[in-house]
């Protein structure tokens, strides 16, 4: 398979990888202020409509989503909604790899040995001048961080969906029940422990702890983007 082909793929077994959250239990990023972000964008992409996926990407992106940074970088390795720009694609992947997960930085690896020497010079300026200091982990995961525990402190004011009392059910945004004791657990809102989460499964990957499928590409001829919308991010 080209790596044309297997970035698609792997952008959806990376989302697959993640257990969805049964009942009374909880997704290990609901209360990240990406994670809503990130699954809105995730399906326009499937339906085409990409430069609505692309917002929400960068908008998740800029809480630290490092799904959401890998598959902005798979959008423009493709063209999907963009020009294809194979330096600004491995910026983007190389960005989403920083935490160390295997996956993601055998993808970055990939795009990066396709490109030439200019390709290179300047994927690693944009990853260096731009992405990093906005996007990267070192002021993104404390922005995350204080953004989460904010909305701890306002439950009323939050982005999460109906709230009430700590002692009644809470529904948050994907619709599903809590008891509102264990929504409001703190270690919940603590993005650091999200992370540590994150790392644990993403880590599991390589080894085959978690089932993965391909998923379906279209080319452009076969869904249309919703162009009107495609101004300047």
């Amino acid at each position: 398979m080209s790596l044309l082909r297997m970035l698609p793929a792997f952008a959806t077994c990376l989302l697959l990888a993640v257990p969805p959250a049964q009942a009374d239990d909880f997704h290990y990023a609901t209360n990240t202020p990406g994670y809503r972000l990130y699954l809105e964008g995730h399906d326009y992409l499937q339906r085409g409509f990409y430069f609505k996926a692309r917002h929400r990407f960068k908008r998740a992106a800029y809480w630290a989503d490092k799904l959401a940074q890998h598959d902005i970088g798979v959008m423009y390795y493709i063209g999907h909604g963009v020009d294809r720009d194979p330096a600004l694609a491995w910026a983007w992947l190389k960005l989403a790899s920083e935490r160390g997960y295997p996956d993601m930085i055998e993808t970055a690896a990939m795009v990066f040995d396709e490109l030439s020497e200019a390709e290179r010079e300047r994927g690693q300026h944009i990853l260096e001048e731009t992405l990093l200091p906005e996007y990267g982990d070192a002021v993104a995961v404390d922005r995350t961080h204080q953004r989460m525990q904010h909305e701890l402190r306002q439950p009323k004011r939050g982005r999460v969906g109906a709230y009430s009392l700590k002692s009644m059910t809470i529904t948050d945004h994907t619709g599903q029940t809590h008891a509102g004791r264990d929504f409001f657990d703190p270690q919940r809102w603590d993005f650091h422990r999200v992370i540590e989460q994150e790392m644990e499964i993403f880590n599991a990957l390589p080894r085959g702890n978690v089932s993965m499928r391909d998923l379906e590409t279209r080319s452009e001829d076969d869904s249309k983007d919703d162009s009107k919308d495609d101004t300047k991010d």
